[in-house]
């Protein structure tokens, strides 16, 4: 089994966040928002800003576990399960964020002053 040097890991690891930089910043910037704007909709906000903070720490951490697993060594059947499982993992984690996303922008909505005035 090699060493990882982590200098060299981190390397590989910040070149693939670097394309994500515009999206950080987006979700950055969501999150600031949902946070200004929890008096009027805590319930909201709070469900967006966990799903912004889940969705940045999936594209931070994520490149950074898959250097780690490329520079582990592992023969090519194990890379092929460990990337196929990790693939279908990320993939349904995504789906769950967006679902989350969805409902927050979407639902636990009070009814606006005109659809409570035809009450």
């Amino acid at each position: 089994m090699s060493t990882i040097d982590p200098m060299s890991t981190a390397a590989m690891a910040f070149g693939y966040i670097v394309p994500q930089l515009f999206t950080i910043a987006v979700m950055i910037v969501g999150i600031i928002i949902a946070v200004v704007r929890r008096i009027r909709h805590p319930q909201v906000s709070l469900l967006l800003v966990i799903v912004l903070a889940l969705q940045l720490a999936t594209i931070i951490i994520l490149p950074m576990l898959q250097v780690v697993v490329v520079r582990s060594g592992q023969p090519p059947a194990t890379m092929s399960f460990i990337f196929g499982m990790w693939n279908f993992t990320t993939g349904m984690f995504g789906a769950v964020l967006v679902v989350l996303t969805l409902w927050a922008a979407l639902g636990w909505r009070n009814q606006s002053s005109s659809e409570q005035n035809l009450d």
